[in-house]
């Protein structure tokens, strides 16, 4: 067992972590008003415990791996890895060691798993590298291989087979009842989860074949391939294995790890290695690339040990604290953690233990509740007890198989715990606590009675958030805002007019690029937001000589939930993207034209996974018709249930879109302006320009039992200041000048106070 050395780690803009298992932790929509917070999710793929994440001392508590991993989570849109060096020979070679892969719910098609040969032209590393990469992927798909589901069965499909035959190994044609799509639901584990090792060769002149075999398995088994007819015929070059979400569902791929990745060129002596994860650089031979909407890490596949050496009392802690409200009851704490307990003598338990009053609180103090699990007489057991102040008590008791599971509990507000292995319900404790800390450790009377592992630690909190905010309103009457309500930030062109600003009475986005926003100061969680776009640009701008300079503007957008410490944190678009629900008002435009090419759409990005919504033709807003209408948005977000409705300023509000989010999202309302920053005024080819106003807009708080607080109005304007008396002075007196000028509102400021000292030193020296 080797310990852990180096590490590396790319996560993309992060939409949200998905906890998925069977027994439904994670699943049960959490009720009204609540707000979730992810308390741990460490897989521990790091180069050492996450100190900002976990309390522990180095008593027995260490990391260790045995192989390398790429993991994806939420995989869709061309997140994967693309081979470095392109393959030669007579054809490529690809073999992919497959721990885990989760491809989506039975029914219905999934999302998949794609490996494409003879690609080029990829390069560059993370999400920066995204845009080019699954351009290229769609563009060169005719050497798209895909691994998915379709209702319930594994599939492996080849490019254009429908009209060709595949055998087996032993040269039995192989039925192929949905079009190219090949059964393989028996290589795998389960119908939900694959894991084996798959070999797949595809040579230049069309030959094919795949072969498959369990990870610890010495020799493949060749289950498909080509006879007499062949597969088209590709050139060399870049191999990749992307996922992509899909086309007819939406699905993305849930959970993905690989162990190994290794690419080779079939030669007339074999295969001649070109690509394979590193010791220390995993992804040393490969490119790769990260959707908005997915997570990607490399790295080691890590677990926490407790050896020999740890006693009780040294435990590992997460360092964020559970709140129990009582408007949450169900699923107020859910808790999900790998255990493998390798060695447990002389009475000793390890378990889980919430409830602890405070960061360094030992297990089983007052309030806290310990699930444990200990052997005797070749029999494992679980007990659940809970400390009051004055004893500890047995909630209750369950035999287990074996020492190796996943544990999960959802305990509800009220105290109501639900403990489950492997997914299935074993017992059900009443009268625990669910607020406070929560600790995996050992209860042991004597040292070295236990040993064991876990990984994959989730811990998620419900519970009703009130955030302390104001009931604000920026009419931009006097053009000016209250600072104290409001923030804003403008992203320009260089060369162009443009910014973000008040005047006449509205709040123009005038030619902004992305970075552009006005936001609150405060945060929200249950809200209404109202407000009107009085006017946007919905024609193509030419300048004398018919040259395109400014295009069709683009999309209007709104976003609420992003929960940063502070507003000013949200530094740029692109570290905020995918971490909130974003909602923007859009129309497909010409590349070539820059003219618009669809009617008004409203677009959901939801913490990075898309779905777009077709407006009523009335609503068309973006077409020239529309011009001198008013359009007034209402929104709200209460109990988890965003609703979004429209009208015009003489008509009655219409809903267009009512979204069940399942919980309610806590932080800044944002409206963002979005443009390309490559845009140039001579006529670039670049599209995405924002130029709209908007007027009247208004936030209200919707909890219940609202956290209100004044708010102080300060002007966004500069103060005016009175003239200043001039009068003449005698040559002789002391010769001074007015920080400000007779007759003008301009400030000369700190310099100008600093010049005028200068100069009545020089004067008494003359």
């Amino acid at each position: 067992m080797k310990k852990r050395n180096v590490f590396v780690v790319l996560t993309a803009v992060l939409a949200v972590t998905i906890c998925s298992a069977a027994g439904g932790f994670g699943t049960v929509s959490v009720s009204a008003g609540a707000t979730r917070k992810t308390l741990v999710n460490d897989d521990f793929t790091g180069d050492k415990i996450d100190v900002e994440k976990w309390l522990y001392y180095d008593s027995g508590i260490d990391l260790a791996y045995d192989k390398n991993v790429v993991k994806v989570k939420n995989g869709s849109n061309g997140t994967g890895i693309t081979t470095k060096t392109p393959t030669g020979g007579a054809g490529a070679r690809v073999e992919i060691d497959i721990k885990e892969l989760f491809l989506g719910e039975t029914s219905g098609n999934t999302g998949w798993m794609g490996i494409i040969f003879g690609a080029s032209g990829i390069t560059g590393d993370g999400q920066s590298a995204f845009s080019s990469t699954i351009d290229k992927v769609i563009e060169q798909k005719a050497g798209l291989h895909t691994l998915t589901m379709q209702n319930g069965k594994i599939k492996y499909q080849t490019p254009y087979v429908t009209d060709r035959k595949l055998v087996d190994g032993e040269g039995n044609v192989v039925e192929n009842k949905d079009g190219y799509a090949f059964d393989v639901s028996d290589i795998f584990r389960d119908g939900k989860v694959a894991e084996g090792s798959l070999k797949i060769d595809y040579l230049y002149n069309g030959d094919f074949s795949l072969s498959v075999k369990s990870l610890s398995a010495a020799d493949y088994k060749t289950v498909l391939k080509t006879s007499s007819q062949k597969l088209p015929a590709i050139a060399g070059g870049q191999v990749g294995v992307y996922f992509m979400e899909s086309t007819d569902t939406s699905k993305h791929v849930l959970d993905a790890e690989l162990y190994e990745v290794k690419v080779g060129s079939v030669t007339e002596n074999g295969c001649k290695e070109i690509a394979r994860f590193g010791e220390e650089d995993v992804l040393k031979d490969y490119y790769y690339s990260v959707s908005p909407a997915s997570e990607l890490k490399f790295g080691h596949d890590g677990r926490v040990l407790f050896s020999e050496e740890n006693e009780e009392g040294y435990n590992l802690t997460a360092r964020r604290k559970a709140t129990a409200t009582k408007d949450i009851n169900k699923n107020c704490l859910s808790a999900e953690v790998n255990v493998d307990i390798k060695k447990i003598t002389n009475g000793g338990q390890f378990g889980l233990c919430y409830g602890l009053e405070k960061l360094n609180s030992e297990i089983l103090s007052a309030g806290s509740t310990y699930i444990g699990f200990t052997k005797s007489s070749e029999a494992w057991k679980m007990t659940v007890k809970y400390a009051d102040e004055n004893a500890v008590v047995t909630k209750g008791e369950a035999l287990l198989p074996t020492g190796k599971f996943t544990l999960q509990t959802e305990v509800s507000a009220d105290g109501t715990a639900e403990i489950f292995i492997d997914g299935e319900m074993i017992l059900r404790a009443e009268g625990t606590n669910a607020e406070g800390y929560i600790c995996l450790g050992q209860k042991s009377v004597a040292a070295g009675a236990v040993e064991a592992e876990i990984d994959n630690v989730v811990i998620l909190n419900n519970y009703y958030d009130r955030p302390q905010n104001s009931e604000i309103i920026a009419d931009f009457n006097d053009d000016d805002y209250n600072v104290n309500d409001w923030y804003i930030k403008s992203t320009g062109f260089g060369g162009i007019s443009s910014g973000l600003y008040v005047s006449e009475g509205q709040l123009h986005f005038n030619n902004v690029a992305q970075d552009t926003t006005f936001a609150t100061r405060r945060k929200y969680s249950n809200f209404e937001l109202r407000f009107d776009i009085t006017d946007l640009r919905r024609r193509v701008v030419y300048d004398e000589k018919g040259n395109k300079t400014y295009p069709v503007s683009s999309w209007i957008g709104v976003s609420f939930g992003c929960d940063r410490e502070y507003v000013e944190d949200i530094v740029n678009f692109g570290e905020f993207y995918g971490t909130a629900p974003l909602l923007y008002f859009y129309v497909d435009l010409d590349a070539e034209t820059w003219e618009k090419t669809s009617k008004t759409k409203l677009m959901l990005n939801n913490y990075g996974a898309y779905q777009s919504f077709e407006l009523p033709d009335k609503f068309d807003f973006y077409d020239a018709a529309n011009a001198d209408k008013i359009v007034k948005i209402k929104m709200t977000m209460e109990d988890g249930v965003l609703t979004v409705k429209m009208k015009y300023d003489d008509g009655f509000y219409e809903t267009v879109l009512m979204k069940d989010f399942g919980f309610t999202p806590l932080g800044f309302v944002q409206f963002w302006g979005m443009g390309d920053l490559g845009y140039d005024s001579t006529g670039g080819d670049a599209l995405m320009v924002g130029k709209f106003t908007l007027d009247n807009i208004s936030v209200s708080n919707l909890d219940k039992k609202p956290n209100i607080v004044d708010s102080k109005y300060e002007s966004s304007k500069r103060p005016e200041r009175e003239d200043y008396p001039y009068e003449e002075k005698d040559d002789d007196e002391e010769f001074l000048i007015s920080p400000y000028i007779k007759g003008s509102e301009k400030v000369l400021g700190g310099v100008s106070g600093i010049l005028a000292a200068l100069i009545a030193v020089v004067k008494r020296r003359v």
